[in-house]
């Protein structure tokens, strides 16, 4: 038997007091004797139960537990709250209280329902301290709290119900396709806490069910057949049955295991061009910078599962210069940011990962995929020309605007056996000097990928200098770290974009890069003769783009213009160059093969052993040959060398060049004088001054034109390169006249007669093939000789001889060919003024003569 501690306090009524949470109240129901009012024992044994412990709360005052007891019982109750009325009413009585702190008296004990219990002793303790562990957990009525579900590893993350939302935990699945989760939770009273249970039902969560008398219980999760959600179950054991049965569940929470499967990259501007990362091991990706010098991506992260829910807890940001914005989440989905690479910085580093500690931010170690950005420009960058060298890059500000200029390729480089224009030609072009080089890079260096280009239809472009590998808009080109050049021929006048394409991951960047590309005519004689003046013309360029000198071999002698320039070729050989200025960054040369035509300082001669007399007595016909036979005239010269430039180890151009003499004759006096005759009389035969006194061709050109023979003498016309060494020259001529057309006129006999004729004849040269910018006509004087015929002289009407009263003896000139290197060229002459008469001389029938008064 137990008793009261000797010190035990004076018995107090209960009725009407106010009691206080977490202390134990003895109520005895009914009266008690009088004069044990203060010394009063409660005995309890084996015989006399403890009838009940009771619980009083608000809602459950000691009058309903007075009354369930019935009159005479002990019991006890325990408050949980402050500030409860004790109150009682009916015939049960007045109830009292020990005050005191219940302590446990050790070798004691009290049966309760039959089961022995720690039993209390009431006494008074100074250190207020209160042990309520005798109480049976069966016996407390008890209430969970809430519930706590955290990942240990980041308490951060934790969700505690009842508390708000969420109801729901994510936590991030490991690579082991596990993860750890802590329960715990807060009961009332706490020493009840093993009848507060929880319980997860879906497999693989070890353990699966448990109390929480321990602080905190640990429960590993595991992914099998991609079920990555578990509930965690709890409440109060109410049954007593030692199990969570269902009407028994007052808290949850769900558990979601949230796997980042990959992360996604894809370029705004070219969707097919993606990447996914889907281990923790970093990827490179390469996405194309726009025009603006931006890169626009999309980051998308796939989740397991792929809800917005759990997309909400994955993290992303964006390391390098400049990002924005730079970090994020999915809980909007995709995200997309724009590049801008600042300060020569062109890689960019994504990072995606769970939000493991909840701050919103991807902190160091929780990102596990990785995706390493490069930003790729694509450079299309033609190159300058200065005299059909490379002399820099054309700055990126003009390449859209002005842009590049290159020639039409018309010209003959290599010199072909066909001698056809360059850009006719199949196979390589030895020396070809006319394209543009255009470098394609990528920056960064060895981008993946593989490049085509937009040709524009006047273009054409080609591998390598020498006009050998097509490349054309299929063509696939891999540039490496260097970059690549490929060449631009142009083909026809015109202007385009000539712009690169990038296929990189099955997506296609069109027009990634450009840059405008002029094509612009020039024509002019190839093959010219040295000391030779040939005009050169060019259109489609600049409207102040002009000829300048010539950077080889040559002066311009007209004022430079956009359209033309004559250009004063040197002695050659040599390959001259016609320099044509687009603007300042643009000058081409059009190379032109000048043969040299050197004149022998030796065999250079001319005489004159006619004289002007009359053929025969009484007639009218005149000639100038030498008394005794031979020429009134005979000159030679000599040809020391026809050579033209050496390329390689072949000469050019001797084969364009044509050669020869021309003969120009004009009368510039023709008069037949009738002195007896009243009024005097006069004839003037029509060649004096005919055609203003033009001078005229010799009429035994007629055939030959502009040449007055073709025979070995007079002409020369190569048909091969070869070098030509001391070719002579020759000619003679005797030229006949009439006196007059009639020796009587109005019956007096003609007395006295004028005659000058006047010769000229050149040694001329001019290219063959086909006329450019009238080149043909052009004959370009490198000898001419001067002489004349004057058949001045008298009639003797008695005996009809003519005798001779002019100068001399009527035949005479210069002394030898006077060497011409200034560029002059033969007059051009009407082939109407050729006069053919029956013996091949001047006729003068042809042309009438006039008379008139003296």
């Amino acid at each position: 038997m137990a008793k009261l501690a000797r010190n035990r306090p004076a018995i107090e009524p209960l009725e009407g007091r106010q009691l206080m949470a977490s202390t134990l109240y003895a109520v005895t129901i009914g009266s008690l004797q009088a004069g044990h009012s203060s010394r009063t024992s409660v005995e309890t044994t084996s015989s006399r139960n403890v009838s009940q412990v009771y619980y009083v709360s608000a809602d459950s005052p000691i009058a309903a537990v007075a009354n369930a007891a019935g009159a005479g019982a002990a019991i006890t109750v325990r408050c949980d709250y402050n500030n409860v009325t004790a109150t009682f009413g009916g015939s049960n009585g007045v109830a009292f209280v020990v005050k005191d702190k219940l302590y446990k008296d050790n070798g004691t004990t009290v049966l309760y329902n039959g089961l022995a219990i720690g039993f209390e002793d009431w006494r008074t303790n100074s250190s207020g301290d209160w042990n309520d562990a005798y109480l049976p957990a069966s016996a407390v009525p008890v209430t969970l709290n809430s519930l706590t579900v955290k990942d240990p590893a980041n308490p951060a993350n934790s969700v505690t119900v009842p508390g708000g939302s969420p109801t729901t935990l994510y936590i991030e699945q490991g690579s082991n396709n596990k993860a750890t989760i802590d329960l715990s939770g807060v009961v009332t009273p706490a020493f009840a806490k093993a009848k507060a249970l929880w319980r997860i039902d879906e497999p693989y969560a070890y353990q699966s069910q448990g109390n929480f008398t321990a602080s905190s219980n640990s429960v590993e999760l595991t992914v099998v057949d991609n079920n990555r959600a578990w509930t965690v179950k709890a409440g109060i054991d109410t049954s007593g049955n030692g199990n969570l049965d269902a009407g028994e569940i007052t808290k949850t929470v769900q558990v979601q295991l949230v796997k980042l499967s990959s992360l996604g990259i894809a370029d705004d501007n070219a969707p097919a061009n993606q990447a996914t990362a889907t281990t923790s091991t970093p990827i490179d990706w390469y996405v194309g910078e726009q025009s603006g010098g931006t890169a626009s991506i999309n980051v998308a992260a796939l989740t397991l599962p792929g809800t917005s829910a759990a997309l909400a807890n994955i993290v992303w940001k964006v390391s390098g210069n400049n990002a924005a914005p730079a970090n994020g989440t999915f809980a909007d989905g995709d995200q997309h940011v724009t590049l801008t690479p600042t300060s020569g910085n062109r890689d960019f580093v994504v990072k995606a990962g769970f939000d493991d500690d909840k701050d919103g931010q991807l902190d160091e170690g929780e990102g596990t995929r990785t995706v390493n950005v490069h930003v790729v420009k694509i450079n299309l960058a033609a190159t300058k020309i200065n005299h059909n060298a490379s002399s820099g890059e054309l700055p990126e500000n003009q390449e859209e605007s002005v842009g590049a200029f290159l020639p039409v390729n018309n010209d003959d480089d290599d010199y072909d056996t066909a001698n056809s224009a360059d850009m006719l030609q199949t196979g390589a072009i030895a020396g070809e000097s006319d394209l543009l080089p255009v470098t394609l890079t990528a920056v960064p260096g060895g981008a993946p990928g593989m490049y085509k280009l937009s040709i524009p239809g006047h273009l054409k472009v080609w591998e390598n200098s020498d006009r050998t590998g097509a490349i054309t808009a299929s063509t696939e080109l891999t540039p490496g770290a260097a970059g690549k050049t490929v060449y631009v021929e142009g083909v026809s006048a015109g202007s385009g974009l000539l712009k690169v394409n990038w296929i990189v991951n099955g997506a296609t960047y069109t027009g990634v890069d450009q840059v405008k590309i002029t094509a612009f005519t020039w024509t002019g004689p190839l093959n010219v003769p040295g000391h030779s003046i040939y005009r050169y013309t060019a259109s489609g360029a600049l409207p102040g783009s002009e000829w300048i000198n010539p950077a080889v071999g040559g002066t311009i002698v007209t004022p430079p213009a956009a359209a033309a320039a004559d250009i004063r070729w040197d002695g050659g050989p040599i390959v001259g160059k016609a320099s044509y200025q687009v603007n300042g960054d643009y000058v081409w040369d059009l190379e032109v093969n000048v043969v040299q035509i050197e004149i022998s300082a030796t065999n250079n001669t001319a005489s004159y052993p006619g004289s002007s007399r009359q053929n025969a007595a009484g007639g009218a016909l005149l000639v100038s040959n030498a008394v005794g036979g031979g020429q009134g005239m005979t000159a030679s010269f000599r040809v020391a060398r026809v050579k033209g430039p050496t390329v390689g180890s072949s000469d050019r151009g001797v084969k364009f060049m044509e050669m020869g003499q021309v003969h120009h004759a004009r009368f510039t006096m023709e008069r037949a004088y009738y002195d007896t005759v009243a009024p005097a009389k006069k004839r003037v035969g029509g060649l004096e001054g005919y055609s203003s006194s033009s001078w005229l061709w010799d009429p035994a050109e007629s055939t030959t034109l502009p040449w007055t023979f073709k025979d070995a003498d007079h002409y020369l016309n190569p048909t091969t390169d070869a070098e030509i060494v001391n070719d002579d020259f020759s000619t003679f001529d005797s030229p006949t006249n009439f006196i007059t057309d009639m020796i009587v006129t109005n019956g007096d006999t003609v007395d006295r007669s004028e005659l000058t004729m006047q010769h000229r004849l050149y040694f001329a040269v001019r290219t063959k093939g086909p006329s450019i910018n009238g080149s043909a006509d052009v004959l370009t004087q490198r000898l001419v000789l001067n002489w004349s015929v004057i058949a001045d002289g008298t009639w003797n009407q008695a005996t009809g001889i003519w005798t001779y009263t002019g100068p001399g003896d009527g035949v005479d000139g210069d002394a030898k060919w006077t060497e011409v290197t200034n560029g002059d060229v033969v007059p051009t002459l009407s082939s109407t003024n050729i006069l053919n008469g029956p013996t091949g001389l001047l006729n003068t029938a042809d042309l009438p003569w006039t008379e008139s008064n003296q």
